[in-house]
């Protein structure tokens, strides 16, 4: 159980290492291997002295988290922000190309 707990604070100070330069990609990763490695200690029954003894590595990984799921959500805001930009830029040149391209007037051009 100390193993998985120690692997799961090294996974996440690898992150913490390079968390500014760290993209989506990068945090899917780490969730998924945090992911298998929680459940492997779910797979663990631990004693009430092994829960006592675990206390601080839990804790460790916990203001660990804070710092990554702090970034995760700064990375989600940004991410939100560009598809929000991308979503008005099409709005407006669909209405832009509907305007110019569906026009019923007819032009005679008489020559004098």
């Amino acid at each position: 159980m100390e193993t998985y707990l120690n692997q799961i604070i090294q996974l996440s100070s690898n992150l913490l290492e390079k968390i500014e330069s760290s993209d989506l990609e990068t945090f899917e990763a780490y969730t998924e291997q945090r992911d298998e490695l929680f459940a492997k200690l779910q797979e663990l029954t631990p004693t009430k002295e092994q829960v006592e003894k675990l206390q601080p590595l839990v804790r460790q990984i916990q203001s660990q988290d804070t710092i990554i799921v702090s970034r995760m959500t700064q990375l989600q805001q940004e991410a939100s922000d560009e598809l929000n930009k991308l979503k008005v830029s099409q709005r407006s040149r669909s209405m832009y190309e509907s305007s110019v391209g569906n026009d019923d007037s007819m032009f005679f051009d008489l020559k004098r």
